[in-house]
């Protein structure tokens, strides 16, 4: 698969982030290192606590990481769920729109892995 395959996969925007860095080698490192953030471990971790500024801050940071590597679908779930996190605002709504990310974002670790694999 190649890099821009995996972005029509993750319904990203590969001329963005091509034209944000320049090098698809670039891209490439990026989008692996995603493999190593943690922000979706402590939305999960907060979620499941009932830690929400702990919630609030993965979902943030999830969005914004995804936002930097132009992965749209992931970062406009992301941004759904720190605006129901924000300020402890709409928790019922977070809970419930949780599966959402959890689907969206094994799909995106699914594919990534699978460009790790072949690149």
């Amino acid at each position: 698969m190649t890099l821009k395959e995996c972005y029509i996969l993750l319904e990203g925007d590969y001329e963005d982030v091509l034209h944000q860095m320049i090098k698809e080698e670039r891209i490439r490192k990026y989008v692996l290192m995603f493999l190593k953030d943690d922000s979706y471990q402590n939305l999960r971790k907060g979620m499941e606590e009932e830690d929400y500024d702990l919630a609030f801050l993965g979902a943030h940071t999830l969005k914004g990481v995804c936002r930097n590597l132009a992965f749209t679908k992931l970062g406009d779930i992301s941004s759904q769920m720190t605006e129901y996190l924000r300020n402890k605002n709409d928790i019922a709504s977070a809970v419930k729109y949780l599966p959402n990310i959890i689907e969206e974002y094994e799909k995106t670790i699914h594919i990534i892995q699978s460009l790790d694999k072949i690149g």
